[in-house]
Formats: C-alpha cells, sequence, structure tokens
C-alpha cells in the first residue's frame, strides 16, 4: 500500500472497531495488501469506538490510522472515521474477519462507472454467497430479505441485502447525505439519503464468512435493531406506509358504516363496533402520518418542499383543534336528535366525537412538537 497525503489520497478503508482483538489485524494487513496490490494509494482508518482489549494496539501496529471516537454506536465510529478520511472513495466494512478485504475489486469497478454509493450482497438472490455459520437464519430468511423487499417497493432502491456492512461510498456523495444517526440505524440512514438526493446506488456481490470472534455475541440485536430498521422507513415514508393504507382503511370503514345505516348489512352490534375501530383506525393513521412527517421535516431527515410549507401554513394548530371541536359538536348534536332510536344511529356520532378527540390532541401535540426553546422562555428568535 501506498501511503497517501490528502492531496493524493485515493481510497480510505474505513473499519468501525469495538473490542476486535482476535480479527481486527487480520483485517488490516488484508486491506493492506490488497490496495498494494492494485497500485492504490491509500489509508486504511481504525474508528475505534471504545475498545478495552488490545484492538487499538493491534490495528496500529499493522498500519492502520487510528480514530478513537468517543460517542457510543456503530454509527458514531463511522461518522468519526469519515470525518477523519482523506481519501476520495471510502470503504467500510467491519472488523470482524467476516468481510474478505482482499476481494475489493468489485467496488472500484463500480466507482469506475460512476456510481456514488456500492453495496455489497451477501444473500443468493443478489447473486452474494452466505457461508455456513455466517449468518443467522432469521436475519438470511425473515429480517433482510423483508427490508430490503421494502426498501425495493417503497422506495424504488435497487437492493437486495439492505444491512450489508460492506460499502463505499464517494466522498462528494457522502457530503450530500447529511447523516445524523449513531445508532446501527445509520446503514439503513445511508442507503435512505442516498434514494432520496438521487445518488446513483449499485449492488456488487460478495461473499460473508462466519466472523472471527470466537463465538463471541455480534453487536446487531435481532429484535431492537429490526424494529428500529421499521421505525426508520414509516420516519422517511410516512406516506407510503400510514397515510394510504390509512385511507383506504378509513374510506373501508365508512363504506361499511353506510351499508350498516342503509340496511343493506345486518344491524348487529358486534359489526357495528368494529367497523367504529376500522374507521377510527384508519383516521389516526391519517393523523399520525401528517404529524411523522412533519417532525421528520423539522429534524431534518425529509425536505421542506413549497407545496407542503403550504399545507402546514393552512394545517395549523388553530385549524386542527377548530376541526377536533366541530366534530365534537357536531357529533353531540347528533347524539341529542337520536337519543331515543335504539338501532345503531349512536354509530355516526360515537365516531365522530372519538375522532374530534384525536384530532384535537393530536394538534396539541404538534404544537408542542414545534414549541422552540425561544417561544418557551418569551423571548423573539432574530430574523
Amino acid at each position: 500500500m501506498k501511503t497517501a497525503v490528502a492531496d493524493d489520497c485515493e481510497v480510505t478503508i474505513l473499519m468501525p472497531c469495538l473490542n476486535e482483538e482476535a480479527t481486527v489485524e487480520r483485517c488490516v494487513r488484508k486491506a493492506s495488501n490488497w490496495m498494494a496490490s492494485r497500485d492504490l494509494r491509500g489509508e486504511i482508518i481504525v474508528a475505534d469506538n471504545g475498545s478495552t482489549d488490545r484492538s487499538r494496539e493491534l490495528a496500529a501496529a499493522a498500519g492502520a490510522r487510528l480514530v478513537r471516537v468517543k460517542a457510543k454506536g456503530y454509527g458514531a465510529a463511522l461518522r468519526g472515521g469519515f470525518a477523519e478520511a482523506r481519501g476520495r472513495w471510502i470503504i467500510m466494512g467491519d472488523a470482524d474477519d467476516s468481510y474478505d478485504f482482499s476481494r475489493l475489486d468489485a467496488f472500484v469497478d463500480s466507482w469506475k462507472q460512476g456510481d456514488g454509493l456500492i453495496l455489497g450482497c451477501r444473500l443468493p438472490t443478489g447473486g452474494g454467497t452466505v457461508l455456513p455459520g455466517a449468518m443467522p437464519w432469521l436475519h438470511r430468511w425473515l429480517g433482510n430479505p423483508l427490508f430490503s423487499l421494502l426498501a425495493r417497493w417503497f422506495f424504488g432502491i435497487p437492493i437486495h441485502d439492505i444491512y450489508c456492512g460492506l460499502r463505499a461510498i464517494d466522498r462528494r456523495s457522502y457530503a450530500c447525505l447529511s447523516l445524523r444517526c449513531e445508532g446501527m440505524e445509520f446503514a439503513i440512514e445511508m442507503v435512505l439519503r442516498a434514494a432520496q438526493v438521487a445518488v446513483s446506488i449499485r449492488e456488487v456481490p460478495i461473499t460473508l464468512h462466519p466472523d472471527g470472534r470466537g463465538g463471541r455475541p455480534p453487536h446487531l440485536a435481532t429484535w431492537r435493531d429490526g424494529w428500529r430498521t421499521l421505525r426508520f422507513f414509516i420516519l422517511f415514508g410516512p406516506w407510503k406506509f400510514l397515510f394510504i393504507p390509512g385511507f383506504a382503511v378509513f374510506f373501508a370503514g365508512w363504506i361499511l358504516v353506510g351499508s350498516m345505516l342503509a340496511g343493506l348489512s345486518a344491524p348487529d352490534f358486534r359489526a357495528a363496533i368494529a367497523t367504529a375501530f376500522l374507521v377510527l383506525a384508519g383516521w389516526q393513521m391519517l393523523v399520525g402520518s401528517v404529524m411523522i412527517h412533519a417532525f421528520a421535516i423539522r429534524e431534518g431527515f425529509l425536505p421542506m418542499t413549497p407545496h407542503i410549507q403550504q399545507f402546514y401554513q393552512w394545517c395549523s394548530l388553530e385549524v386542527g383543534i377548530l376541526l377536533g371541536l366541530t366534530m365534537q359538536a357536531i357529533a353531540l348534536a347528533l347524539t341529542f336528535q337520536s337519543w331515543e332510536d335504539t338501532g345503531l344511529a349512536w354509530l355516526v356520532p360515537t365516531i365522530l366525537g372519538a375522532g374530534g378527540f384525536q384530532l384535537f390532541f393530536a394538534s396539541l401535540a404538534g404544537s408542542i412538537f414545534g414549541l422552540t426553546r425561544a417561544e418557551h422562555s418569551g423571548t423573539s428568535r432574530p430574523e
């Protein structure tokens, strides 16, 4: 490997590390030999996230540049390493020897074709290979395929292995992403952000090996990180994940309500309760999608467009409260009007009243989310 200064550094190989003394030295030497075989000017960075074993000493002895990252988390370690990287191209991969750093040619070939983000694919559906014992069956057959499918369906991202930690990105593309997450969801955020800002994404097949930790549990927590992934998908796509299905449920519920009131279906009490629940569940999804979308814009995960800005200027706290109170007033009037009715006349006012309460408190919560420190302290913000 040719040691490079910042001006002529072509490749940075970045390895997040937390107590990987059994494997980090081997990974660094493989990466160094690969760069030398390709005659690339580059560097190897080990972003240490607070190791208490000999990881740092072994990495430095093998020729890596050590970057110590105090903030805890997989994403924090990578962000710290990216901040120190000097290469025009950056390859990131775990230091547990599950990825073969001596076989990175496909990433370089993709760069030469102009791709901004190149993801490794371990799964056979994308041409990859998972060696026996290298991936838990729940990750291989359920979690990873499911979330990769959702990424293709809802975001149009052409990938089959969204969790693969061996990936590469050019410096300019990385600068466009403004990544913020510090945990395992950093890998998901990188892919979703890249699709959001139209960075070219390509997948290349790789082989996943059993890690060299010697039986030590992996850092990934299956159920916790799976839930975080789903939550992140919803944050980046509230209209697709909540608003559209919520509208379908809401509309179907009102169709059933209308059929009951028109006598087209039997006026069964249990069916009426189930139908009311269906309408309110759909309504809650609609309201929730708007709140999540507003939060995502406020926190910088989604862009603010002129049309959305106009919508949120109209859809204010006062409008939400007024509409919620109006729905409750109508519900109260209908209740008094049909007080003596022993049929299903109670169904509509019940739905309107409950929906009004939902909207009222959702608007209140939304206004609290948007409360700035300046507003809270009673001072005005500078223009």
